[in-house]
């Protein structure tokens, strides 16, 4: 049988770590269960292998040309099956006849190659959800992604500033996306690529799980959700001006005193700090991967 629910005195003050933000309230087939400024969002861990480059995109000199305008593969599901808001199914409706415009559900053997040779990649929901896993694959292959979930909070939103490196657009403005996609110059188009290249260090798990793509591990997944928590606890609020300036330095430093409500004591949390770092060459799983060491500071008894 399923694990009865949480008691909601403890589910009300619990931060959920999900994939999926849509909102509390919002449905698309599904029901939105991520509550704004409360849960975060976090990057799924398969998205390096979901990508399969062969080399990382942002290490391969010269880069590739990028000659498709925008791309889309995958399941497109009639709207007559279940979903109210079936944003691929719209896309394609829309789009797909549109020169440079690939929108197919047919299978591709060269998906990774077709990420590189892309200007903009769609970034919508799985099958109707609040996530999926082509927007991050989009991120980590330098393809401007295209954020089409309305009601939805994207991976570490809380301080990934989004308006740098992707396009929002709005469910009801499908029709004249191709009008907003052109609307964005050519300087732009790089300046986002360039921020791309600095953000999707924070879409993979490289410390845990290893490299894909000979990053060095640092700054990743797990580092920026420490850095979110951590600013939390500081009162630190607003998205990094860029990724390329973001400042990891205060995962270093020794935290604030955390109350224990339910008696008069204060415990301090351990630090932990990245020691050393064994690089995998480009394997994705251990054997490998970060070898991080931890120390612990100033802890008082437990509550």
């Amino acid at each position: 049988p399923p694990a009865p629910p949480p008691p909601p005195e403890l589910h009300d003050k619990s931060i959920f770590l999900q994939h999926m933000g849509l909102h509390l309230g919002a449905n698309r087939g599904y029901t939105g269960c991520y509550a704004p400024g409360r849960d975060i969002v976090i990057p799924p861990e398969g998205i390096a292998q979901f990508a399969k480059p062969p080399v990382s995109y942002y290490t391969t000199a010269p880069p590739p040309p990028r000659n498709i305008r925008f791309m889309f593969i995958g399941s497109i599901i009639p709207k007559e099956v279940r979903l109210p808001h079936n944003v691929r199914l719209q896309v394609q409706q829309w789009h797909a006849e549109r020169p440079g415009y690939v929108i197919t559900d047919q299978k591709v053997r060269n998906y990774p190659e077709l990420l590189a040779t892309s200007q903009f990649c769609l970034g919508t929901s799985g099958k109707g959800g609040g996530w999926g896993m082509r927007f991050g694959s989009a991120v980590v292959a330098g393809c401007i992604p295209v954020i089409i979930m309305d009601n939805t909070t994207e991976v570490f939103e809380e301080i990934l500033p989004y308006s740098k490196f992707a396009v929002r657009v709005a469910e009801v403005d499908i029709p004249r996306m191709h009008e907003i996609l052109d609307a964005i110059s050519n300087d732009t188009l790089e300046e986002m690529r360039r921020e791309l290249e600095c953000v999707h260090k924070s879409f993979l798990w490289s410390s845990i799980y290893g490299t894909f793509g000979r990053e060095s591990g640092q700054n990743d997944a797990f580092a920026t959700l420490m850095e979110i928590l951590r600013r939390r606890l500081t009162g630190e609020v607003g998205q990094w001006e860029t990724a390329c300036r973001a400042d990891f330095s205060g995962l270093g430093q020794q935290l604030p005193p955390i109350p224990c409500a339910r008696r008069g004591c204060t415990q301090r949390p351990e630090v932990h700090k990245v020691q050393s770092m064994t690089h995998t060459g480009g394997t994705p799983w251990p054997p490998g991967g970060a070898a991080c060491m931890t120390e612990a500071t100033n802890l008082q008894p437990p509550c």
